[in-house]
C-alpha cells in the first residue's frame, strides 16, 4: 500500500550540510491531501508532515524503520478540512497535533473573548519556504484576539525531532497575563524562545524526550 502522501509527492534534492561530511539535511518534499498542501521533511529515520493552511497542524510523524505513525489518525481514515474562527474544536478533523494558544477552554478575559482551544488551530499560518528547503519547517501566525505573534520551528536530526517555539505579545497583554492567569491564559515565556527535543529509538520504537 502506498503511503498516503506518495501519490502527489514532489521531492527536492537532499543537500549535504558539509561537502566533507556524509551527514545530510532532511529531504524536503511537498504533497497534496484533500486539496491542502503538506510540507514534508524526511530523513532515514523519521518523516514529518505539516499543513500550514490548517493551523500548521502536524499531520504525521512517522518512524520509517517500524512504519509506526506517532500521531492520532481516525480509524475511518485521514480527512482534512478547514474550520472557521469560533468553531468548536470537536468539529475539526481531530487528527495529528494542533497548537492550543493562548487558551484551551473558551472564556472571556478583560473584554477579550477567547475561543475553544485557542486561536491558532484554525488560522492560516505563514510558511518560510527558504527555511523549508534548508530542512526546517518554520511557520508563524499572528493571533487576532490576543495579538500574540507566534513562530514554531520543527527540525529532524537522525532519530530526533526538535520543536522550537518563539512567542511575543503586546506589552499590555504580556504584563496583564503575567499577573493573572485567568481562563488558563498562557503568558509569554520569560525566555521567548525555547527548545524541546524528542528522540525515537529506531530499534525499539520508543519515544524519549530531553
Amino acid at each position: 500500500m502506498l503511503h498516503p502522501f506518495e501519490m502527489h509527492l514532489k521531492s527536492i534534492a537532499t543537500h549535504p550540510t558539509d561537502p566533507c561530511s556524509k551527514t545530510s539535511r532532511p529531504t524536503s518534499a511537498r504533497a497534496v491531501r484533500d486539496g491542502f498542501d503538506l510540507f514534508i521533511l524526511r530523513n532515514s529515520d523519521l518523516e514529518l508532515a505539516v499543513a500550514p493552511a490548517l493551523g500548521a497542524k502536524v499531520v504525521s510523524l512517522k518512524n520509517l524503520h517500524s512504519g509506526r505513525e506517532w500521531l492520532r489518525h481516525l480509524a475511518s481514515g485521514l480527512k482534512l478540512f478547514p474550520n472557521q474562527p469560533g468553531d468548536n474544536f470537536s468539529l475539526s478533523p481531530l487528527v495529528g497535533w494542533d497548537e492550543c494558544l493562548p487558551t484551551i477552554a473558551p472564556c472571556t478575559w478583560r473584554g477579550r473573548r477567547f475561543p475553544d482551544h485557542g486561536e491558532a488551530w484554525n488560522q492560516v499560518w505563514n510558511l518560510d519556504l527558504a527555511a523549508w528547503e534548508r530542512g526546517l519547517l518554520k511557520t508563524s501566525v499572528r493571533l487576532p484576539v490576543s495579538a500574540f505573534r507566534f513562530t514554531r520551528t520543527l527540525e529532524l536530526s537522525g532519530s530526533s525531532f526538535a520543536i522550537e517555539p518563539a512567542n511575543g505579545a503586546p506589552d499590555s497583554l504580556a504584563a496583564a497575563a503575567s499577573q493573572r492567569k485567568r481562563c488558563g491564559l498562557v503568558p509569554p515565556h520569560s525566555q521567548k524562545t525555547w527548545r524541546i527535543q524528542i528522540r525515537v529509538e529506531p530499534g525499539t520504537d520508543r519515544p524519549a524526550s530531553r
